[in-house]
């Protein structure tokens, strides 16, 4: 642990992790009486917790619903020209769309529990996972995204992001684009959305649907000219009649 950043370091030679061992915590001070201050000190103790753990906490305790997600992109979408020019705002807004990754901006591979900061304006998500791995090697707990402040307590997990990752038809996406009725559409292979619109109920089209492969390409037929000579057969060859006969 290399302790939470801007603080002092955390003096790891005098820590014994040894349950057989006793660790004794020695105070001096010097009281100031012409300021009148007063210290106070306060020992806590904790238990590590495993990733895996507070990731099940965050799912039981810090859920929030699709609904509320979903009134967040319509009322986004709605106020395009506001949102672009709004500095606390990390998404991007084009054409009445709201593209989306589905990969974790930290880890670049894809989310496994989509969580932000409840202070966060925007609707990108990354991966509770990592952002506790990361904050447990380094403690600074700030979005990756739009780097207000995002402790572990203020964590949510979007349910509507939750429900798209386990999509079979985002299976194979790395983004996808919400629409103004909060609908989403998975993003082509050239970066083209496609016609369907998965949350209105309608089937997603692929991009080969939208695309047909091209017909094959038959050989030209071969001139007489290049054509090679026919060769007689068998019976022409030895049952030939002779020109006497």
């Amino acid at each position: 642990m290399e302790g939470i950043e801007s603080s002092g370091k955390v003096n790891k030679p005098v820590l014994r992790v040894s349950p057989a061992v006793s660790n004794n915590v020695k105070l001096v001070w010097t009281h100031d009486y012409a300021t009148y201050s007063y210290f106070y000190y306060a020992v806590y103790l904790a238990r590590k917790r495993s990733t895996r753990e507070l990731c099940e906490a965050l799912r039981r305790h810090s859920f929030q619903s699709a609904s509320v997600t979903k009134q967040k992109i319509i009322e986004k979408l709605a106020s395009t020209a506001a949102s672009t020019n709004t500095t606390d705002d990390a998404d991007l807004v084009i054409e009445n769309t709201l593209p989306v990754q589905l990969l974790c901006p930290l880890s670049k591979c894809r989310i496994d529990l989509p969580v932000r900061g409840q202070n966060c304006q925007h609707i990108q998500c990354y991966d509770a996972n990592t952002y506790l791995l990361i904050n447990e090697r380094k403690p600074a707990w700030r979005c990756p995204v739009c780097d207000v402040p995002a402790p572990f307590h203020e964590l949510l997990v979007d349910g509507l992001m939750l429900e798209i990752l386990a999509d079979t038809m985002a299976e194979n996406l790395e983004e996808i684009i919400f629409k103004e009725d909060s609908s989403w559409s998975p993003v082509g292979k050239f970066g083209s959305p496609s016609n369907a619109q998965h949350a209105t109920g309608a089937t997603s089209a692929s991009w080969a649907d939208k695309n047909p492969p091209f017909p094959k390409l038959q050989p030209p037929p071969l001139s007489c000219s290049t054509c090679p000579p026919e060769l007689p057969t068998s019976s022409q060859r030895f049952f030939q009649p002779s020109e006497d006969a």
